[in-house]
């Protein structure tokens, strides 16, 4: 399967018409309260194939705004997960990998498959930043006596 490079793909629309047409089920659920710790926004189930995305509504205005100032995604922030684990899809089931040049396997980049899905995110959604950069800063909040920037 080639990656489809198209500049529409950045739009949350195109990844759901994306996923819709893999037939992968996506089950988002919706919180009316605040993530415990350890956070977990997203999970990848093999059988039948879901992606599932956890909300927590008191906070996603502040979700948001995290992901417009750490990695510069102007969409809904759960995308980040959701592209995140449609690339576990893709790569489990044998549709696509990360291209890994030599110089990636000298200083051991992409070796791991969480380190391609973070790759994949960037590149299909256009972030300016690293994903993780995200997730640091959403974790550095729920840390005790430490404010996000």
């Amino acid at each position: 399967m080639d990656l489809p490079l198209d500049p529409d793909l950045q739009k949350p629309e195109s990844i759901l018409q994306w996923i819709n047409e893999l037939d992968v089920r996506l089950d988002i659920q919706k919180f009316n309260s605040y993530p415990s710790r350890p956070l977990v926004f997203s999970d990848y189930i093999l059988e039948p194939p879901t992606i599932v995305i956890y909300r927590y509504l008191p906070m996603e205005d502040w979700l948001n705004l995290m992901c417009q100032r750490s990695v510069g995604y102007y969409g809904p922030w759960y995308f980040l997960p959701l592209t995140y684990r449609l690339y576990f899809y893709l790569e489990l089931n044998g549709l696509f990998e990360i291209e890994r040049k030599w110089h990636h396997r000298c200083l051991g980049r992409l070796e791991t498959l969480e380190e391609r899905a973070h790759r994949f995110v960037k590149e299909i959604l256009g972030l300016l930043s690293h994903p993780s950069k995200f997730d640091a800063q959403v974790n550095r909040a729920f840390q005790p006596g430490v404010h996000p920037v």
